[in-house]
């Protein structure tokens, strides 16, 4: 170089320069940056054919303009790049705080020990990790739900917004939405399904087991069945009983519901007539008059009133009205002599 022009010494490692400290060019050992040649490009650069070049981004060390070796304080390596943060689906790696770590399969995104927070949308979601298919339970809104309490297979329902079991594990049985030991008294277990045992036997079967009715709302159990008495009959335990001869129907053989002819019916008990304070009305007694104790089975006025009655116009009445007086007999309502 000239200096006043005097010919000087460039630096040592250069090979032409401008002054004593700025090379221009290098020798072929060395590349220039920054007017220094330098043997090793230093930090940030990357070694061009005659130059160091400087790394793109964030890189602290990089081996060309696209593919970074390591990352400046704050950035993290992940696929020859520098991030700020982690890209979704990676995270810090908590080793080397350095680089992103890639989540585990099926996470979009997760925390910093590895924990999906977020999945694909073909997984979901089950105990922080993101799943193809729930281990247990079932899958809804990419979350998995377990089953419940001794269920095996369930589906998702929002009747109650909870998993409702369809197969229970073994010695189990599905009963609504739940699985049980022992199925209720008017069910029974068939295939693991609790059943009603009107359905499964007759409408009026109470109790059931796997194989016959045990007890009737109505009707006699016969042969395993409930069946229906004939009329002018009751069910009795396992037998269909005839009912008393004056009625028609009953319920059991104190419990008249109709009469036979020439009967009436009072207080559910057939006979010949009606209690005195009662008349008939077709096959049914009625009572003729409030507070009557005898009645004129012809007239249906009364003949006789109740204790504090007293007949007036064929009615009892509990006060005379008007200017009437009591009878001295006490028994009616009369005009005063």
């Amino acid at each position: 170089m000239f200096n006043n022009k005097i010919c000087q010494f460039c630096d040592s490692t250069c090979k032409t320069c401008s002054n004593a400290s700025t090379c221009l060019t290098c020798p072929y050992t060395r590349l220039l940056y920054n007017g220094t040649c330098y043997l090793t490009c230093p930090t940030t650069t990357y070694a061009g054919t005659t130059n160091c070049l400087d790394c793109v981004n964030s890189c602290k060390t990089c081996l060309n303009a696209t593919y970074c070796l390591s990352c400046v304080t704050g950035s993290y390596l992940y696929n020859t790049k520098c991030w700020q943060p982690c890209p979704d689906g990676t995270y810090i790696n908590p080793l080397t705080l350095a680089d992103c770590a890639v989540c585990p399969t099926g996470c979009t995104l997760c925390t910093g020990s590895g924990y999906c927070t977020a999945c694909l949308s073909t997984y979901s979601m089950e105990n922080n990790l993101c799943v193809s298919n729930c281990s247990v339970g079932i899958s809804h809104n990419q979350l998995c739900y377990p089953c419940g309490l001794n269920c095996e297979k369930c589906v998702y329902t929002c009747t109650n917004c909870t998993p409702a079991c369809t197969q229970c594990d073994v010695g189990y049985s599905r009963y609504q939405l739940y699985c049980q030991l022992n199925c209720p008294q008017t069910t029974v277990s068939l295939s693991q399904v609790c059943q009603n045992c009107s359905v499964v036997y007759t409408s009026d079967c109470l109790t059931c087991n796997s194989t016959q009715c045990l007890t009737c709302s109505q009707g006699a159990l016969i042969a395993g069945n409930c069946q229906p008495c004939p009329s002018g009959q009751f069910a009795s335990i396992n037998n269909c009983v005839q009912c008393p001869s004056e009625c028609m129907t009953c319920s059991n053989n104190s419990y008249c519901t109709t009469c036979s002819t020439g009967n009436y019916l009072s207080n559910f008990t057939c006979s010949a007539s009606c209690p005195s304070d009662m008349i008939p009305a077709g096959a049914v007694c009625v009572v003729c008059v409030d507070n009557c104790s005898l009645c004129d089975l012809v007239t249906t006025k009364c003949l006789v009133c109740r204790s504090s009655s007293y007949i007036f116009e064929g009615g009892c009445v509990t006060n005379c009205p008007g200017n009437l007086t009591i009878s001295l007999n006490g028994s009616n309502c009369i005009t005063p002599t």
